[in-house]
């Protein structure tokens, strides 16, 4: 699977409000970055094991975004998260009629940090990087 990740910042919005992005007639078109692998696996002294990890990259203003995440296998304690190699693409939110310009942010890059989490314990780990086609082993043990 091929993904590409991108921020739009400086959207506010609410639970009743709806944001129309753009058009039918202007879509919002990106192209796909190669895919890396962050996975691992997580023990603890309980089982099932209940645990999960979250990826998330810091840009270039100090922003945290959230990338993906996902449970680790209740009995083996293994998690697999697919993640871009290339940098996110960001952008300000513009108001119609404006368009959007999204760039790069190099700070970024392809670097990411792991969350994992497990029984209300929190444990982290990174920075690492993400290369294509690639999986980087990053273990947790609670």
């Amino acid at each position: 699977m091929q993904k590409r990740d991108v921020v739009g910042k400086g959207l506010r919005q609410t639970s009743s409000t709806v944001t129309v992005l753009n058009s039918v007639t202007t879509p919002l078109a990106f192209t796909v970055a190669a895919d890396g692998t962050a996975a691992g696996t997580i023990t603890s002294a309980t089982t099932p094991i209940d645990a999960s990890v979250e990826a998330s990259q810091t840009l270039a203003n100090g922003d945290i975004i959230d990338i993906d995440d996902a449970s680790a296998d209740a009995t083996t304690g293994a998690y697999s998260l697919a993640l871009a190699s290339s940098a996110p693409l960001v952008s300000s939110y513009i108001a119609a009629p404006g368009s959007f310009a999204f760039a790069a942010d190099a700070t970024a890059g392809a670097t990411y940090t792991l969350h994992a989490t497990s029984g209300g314990v929190a444990k982290t780990a990174g920075p690492l990087t993400v290369t294509s086609g690639a999986t980087v082993t990053t273990n947790f043990s609670f």
